[in-house]
């Protein structure tokens, strides 16, 4: 499976290993991903996975379930950016708070 993968790099642990992720799974959540959204910090979009899914699933399987028999979980995992975007009232105040 991912005998070749070394996870020593990464400092999270996970509380205890789930049960193993299969490849159907992976295709069942590509297939709930929508297009036309942002991009995460890894810059991938959803329409990459969505296209490449008959590629990608059973190398994400292999992945996924490294990392769970490893334990470990990639800190950049639980990192997201957020960015405001205004919709009303003025652009330079931060208090406002629009009356519904």
């Amino acid at each position: 499976m991912c005998e070749n993968h070394d996870f020593n790099c990464l400092n999270d642990r996970s509380p205890e290993p789930a049960n193993p992720i299969t490849i159907d799974e992976i295709k069942i959540a590509i297939k709930s991903l929508t297009c036309g959204t942002a991009f995460g910090n890894d810059c991938i979009l959803n329409e990459y996975f969505i296209e490449c899914a008959d590629i990608l699933a059973m190398h994400l399987c292999d992945l996924f379930n490294g990392i769970l028999n490893s334990g470990f979980y990639p800190t950049s995992w639980t990192e997201g950016v957020i960015i405001p975007i205004h919709k009303k009232g003025p652009t330079n105040d931060v208090e406002y708070v629009p009356q519904y």
